[in-house]
């Protein structure tokens, strides 16, 4: 076996798999103050960025997340007082609601901006503008990459030569009678 193939993944996946776990316990300790967690962030940003509003679906989609865990991390913020829902009323047969930060959910993202401002500053110190954008170009590959992986699974060679994996389930089910 390539050992070049080993070590690229085994660093690749220690790499983004402790990158994640350490950002999202450096944002939760930064959010604590506000009673928020990592999980709140992007929304609360999603929706002051776009202070007119959105709808639970716009904001699916810009947070990359599916409805339901919209509702639920809306539902959090609107308990804490920084998220609205406004009622537009009926629209299109469906009725239609407007997710809006609150003056205090305005009041507290410019607390959180300062503090992603000033980690950001940290992160990238030393790191020169063109190597960052390098970066983030080649994150975003691989992350198309592995998007692309996961939407052809069933592309991937049999790992154990049966040819079809419908093979393996005959076998367990005889194994088991």
């Amino acid at each position: 076996m390539d050992s070049s193939y080993d070590d690229r993944f085994v660093r690749f996946s220690m790499a983004t798999e402790s990158l994640a776990k350490t950002l999202q316990k450096y944002k939760n300790d930064c959010l604590e103050p506000f009673g928020l967690r990592s999980m709140h962030l992007m929304t609360l940003w999603c929706l002051w960025r776009n202070g007119g509003g959105l709808t639970a679906g716009e904001l699916s989609r810009l947070c990359s997340v599916d409805k339901a865990f919209v509702s639920r991390v809306t539902g959090e913020l609107g308990a804490l007082g920084y998220v609205d829902r406004i009622d537009r009323g009926e629209e299109r047969g469906t009725r239609s609601r407007i997710l809006t930060l609150t003056e205090r959910g305005r009041e507290i993202m410019e607390k959180i901006d300062g503090i992603l401002r000033y980690s950001v500053e940290r992160i990238t110190d030393g790191v020169g503008r063109e190597q960052t954008e390098a970066f983030y170009g080649v994150l975003d590959r691989f992350r198309q990459n592995i998007q692309d992986l996961a939407d052809r699974k069933s592309d991937l060679p049999d790992p154990i030569g049966s040819g079809d994996s419908n093979d393996i389930k005959d076998e367990e089910t005889k194994a088991e009678s």
